[in-house]
């Protein structure tokens, strides 16, 4: 038996051949990576600022009882939108047809007995400087004209009146807007003492958006203005975007402020109010809205095209406003 040595001996040459053979293996070339490369634009942006702001009627009207009766009727349906001069609410109007009745009668009457005056004192003046007629028969004549004259226009006056209370027991709409709930049913007296408030009608278009602005921000404004050209910064304007509370995206170019409605309750800022027109439904008086004023300083920014901003950066906008 042949030793182990030897054995290891000879091995060792194949071992040392099949190292030398290989060849060294590396990692595989990646190929050159692929950027994306866009050129920086410049262009003027305008920076925004940011109110919330509360939507109050331009015009609110109280519909209130101006006779005294039973209320008949209702004519409308409530929180529609009704028009001026529309059927609201009608009275029981049948002892007010009575005093017309009278008063109709009444002038009737004093027609008559104007007309037999004034034939009298025509008579009385033929007559007058004849021993037929004295001087003093012939002034009473004239007075009695004169008298029943007046009682005529008295008559005609009350029945005037009288057709006015008649007319008053019909309530039309004063204004054309949304009217609220009656506060009152059909059945109960109303207009006793007092005129009865019945409902309220607001004019839903166009709308008032009162905002509170910090007193920097309103400088820089009345600045704007100015360079403007605008006489004064009083009778200026300025451009608004508004939007609802619940509305993602901010609606542009419904509104134009008008002059400050005078200081705020809070320190250190002016109130404002912008004249909003609201062709829609969706808007109603007292509802929260946001105003988006675009005349803070305009400045110039470099922006990349097919890039987006993140979500908490400001908005950039080409300077087109």
């Amino acid at each position: 038996m042949r030793p182990f040595h030897f054995r290891l001996l000879w091995l060792l040459p194949f071992a040392l051949v099949i190292g030398c053979s290989g060849k060294e293996t590396g990692p595989p070339e990646l190929p050159p990576p692929q950027v994306t490369v866009s050129k920086p634009v410049e262009r003027e942006v305008t920076d925004y600022h940011y109110y919330t702001g509360r939507i109050e009627a331009v015009e609110t009207v109280e519909v209130r009882a101006r006779v005294r009766g039973f209320l008949q009727k209702i004519h409308f349906k409530e929180g529609v939108e009704v028009n001026k001069g529309d059927l609201l609410y009608e009275i029981d109007p049948r002892t007010f047809q009575a005093d017309v009745d009278k008063a109709q009668a009444d002038v009737s009457r004093a027609e008559a007995q104007s007309q037999l005056a004034r034939t009298e004192a025509d008579r009385a003046a033929r007559l007058r400087g004849t021993e037929a007629l004295s001087e003093e028969e012939y002034q009473q004549r004239l007075a009695n004209r004169n008298t029943t004259g007046a009682q005529l226009q008295q008559a005609r006056a009350a029945l005037a009146t009288t057709k006015l209370e008649l007319g008053f027991t019909k309530i039309t709409a004063p204004i054309s807007g949304r009217i609220g709930r009656t506060l009152v049913t059909e059945g109960n007296l109303v207009g006793s003492g007092e005129p009865t408030l019945l409902t309220t009608i607001v004019r839903v278009d166009p709308m008032y958006v009162y905002f509170d602005v910090p007193e920097r921000n309103f400088l820089q404004y009345n600045e704007r203005i100015r360079e403007e050209g605008v006489a004064s910064a009083s009778s200026g304007s300025i451009s608004l975007s508004v939007g609802l509370a619940n509305e993602r995206a901010i609606r542009t170019g419904v509104s134009s402020t008008s002059a400050t409605t005078g200081p705020s309750p809070a320190p250190g800022r002016s109130r404002c109010a912008a004249n909003c027109p609201t062709p829609t439904a969706s808007l109603r008086p007292a509802c929260s809205r946001e105003s988006a004023s675009p005349w803070a300083s305009r400045s110039p920014d470099c922006s990349f095209p097919r890039w987006r901003s993140p979500p908490t950066s400001r908005p950039v906008c080409a300077g087109g406003q």
